[in-house]
């Protein structure tokens, strides 16, 4: 975070967690009521509020964390304040490996609770964190006579 600072969109529970929580919202973390749709117009106005004063916000759209044997599907519509805004959207992959280099399936938050997560984690040797950096996607309008990396907005929101 110190060379790329960032706003983190997460679920409203993690801003209840004891340590974590108070940590996020010191750090001016986006908490978004994930089982409220009608939450997504608000988070979407603050991530553009956010965007319009040059900070950046990663958005994690599966909006969940998986073993990392699959994709899981994205939810677009926290990517609308990009497409609004006309930002750049610079997609980024995590991995983790293991000390044998296979997916480290421990490192998935997918346990009943955060201890027993936080545990599995913590009993492993090494866990290497692999970032893969894609080339940014700028949104234009159509209208503008532009050419973008993607035909339509439609095409990746979809």
């Amino acid at each position: 975070m110190a060379v790329c600072p960032a706003r983190f969109v997460a679920k409203a529970e993690i801003s209840k967690w004891p340590i974590l929580g108070l940590l996020s919202r010191n750090v001016g973390t986006l908490f978004i009521e994930r089982a409220k749709r009608s939450d997504t117009l608000r988070i979407n106005k603050k991530i553009s509020e956010v965007l319009e004063k040059g900070e950046r916000v990663t958005v994690f759209p599966e909006g969940t964390t998986a073993n990392g044997m699959q994709l899981n599907h994205f939810h677009a519509s926290l990517l609308q304040s990009a497409v609004t805004i006309d930002a750049l959207l610079y997609p980024v992959a995590i991995s983790y490996r293991n000390c044998a280099g296979d997916i480290c399936q421990e490192a998935a938050y997918i346990e009943p609770s955060l201890v027993l997560s936080l545990q599995r984690i913590l009993s492993q040797i090494s866990i290497d964190v692999n970032l893969t950096f894609n080339r940014p996607i700028q949104w234009y309008e159509e209208s503008a006579g532009i050419s973008t990396p993607y035909p339509n907005k439609r095409s990746l929101i979809h």
